[in-house]
């Protein structure tokens, strides 16, 4: 008996949108994964299976980079490189009512596409350019995105001395991939930044003045506020947190 191939057969149309449905939805699943907060909805899925176009992926693509939530996805990585908290830290970890402020500048600024230097210059130095705008002043909530102490006994001082601390190596991570630690205290002999260049860049964030100014205007009516802090303490009660059994106001997760 001799060997015989196989005799091509067509897939059927249902066969060969299986087919397409196990190559393509781990794939637009992943895609979603990386560009956006949420896996994508069997009607987004279905959409893409049924379409026959050559540009069918390119155009999923394009839907996840316009919309809101891509900058909700990639946000959060730098809010985490930039120490971002809306509590202060330490024993009493006081709420800090206008710092979602910040964060959504950061999400607005990666949905707009703004140009990298642009989205520096308006963290770190934002308020002293000319004619700065409300938006550049919030930029520049990275400068105090640091913990804060307000327990008793501290020594305020030594504590603005850490503030000033926690900028310059923060700054210097996030912008140089560098800690600039060791020249904090003494030169090292391979190292290309000496305790003189910790120094400088220590007064220029020194000049950084603490004032908190609340705005008039909010972003969320009243109403507005009450419906999302009722809708995260529905999303409490189903990870098993009551919500009732604490004293802590939620409300300004809601951006109040």
């Amino acid at each position: 008996m001799t060997w015989q191939p196989d005799t091509p057969t067509t897939v059927p149309a249902a066969a060969a949108a299986t087919q397409k449905l196990e190559v393509s939805s781990p794939l637009i699943m992943l895609l979603c994964g990386a560009k956006s907060i949420a896996p994508p909805t069997l009607a987004e899925q279905e959409a893409f299976l049924n379409d026959k176009s050559d540009d069918a992926f390119e155009k999923v693509v394009d839907r996840l980079l316009e919309s809101p939530h891509y900058g909700e996805r990639f946000a959060q990585h730098w809010l985490d490189l930039v120490r971002f908290a809306e509590t202060d830290g330490f024993e009493h970890d006081l709420v800090r009512p206008e710092a979602w402020r910040y964060r959504d500048w950061v999400i607005e600024a990666f949905n707009r596409n703004l140009p990298f230097d642009q989205f520096t210059v308006d963290q770190i130095a934002g308020d002293l350019l000319p004619d700065a705008t409300l938006a550049q002043h919030i930029a520049t909530g990275f400068n105090r995105n640091h913990r804060g102490n307000a327990e008793g006994g501290i020594i305020p001082e030594e504590f603005l001395v850490e503030y000033v601390v926690d900028r310059v190596e923060t700054t210097s991570t996030v912008w140089l991939g560098l800690t600039l630690g060791c020249c904090r205290c003494h030169d090292h002999k391979y190292d290309p930044f000496l305790q003189a260049d910790y120094s400088r860049l220590r007064a220029h964030f020194a000049a950084v003045e603490f004032h908190d100014y609340p705005l008039k205007e909010s972003r969320r009516t009243d109403a507005q506020v009450m419906a999302r802090t009722a809708q995260l303490a529905g999303c409490d009660r189903v990870i098993g947190f009551d919500m009732g059994g604490t004293s802590t106001d939620v409300s300004h997760f809601a951006g109040e």
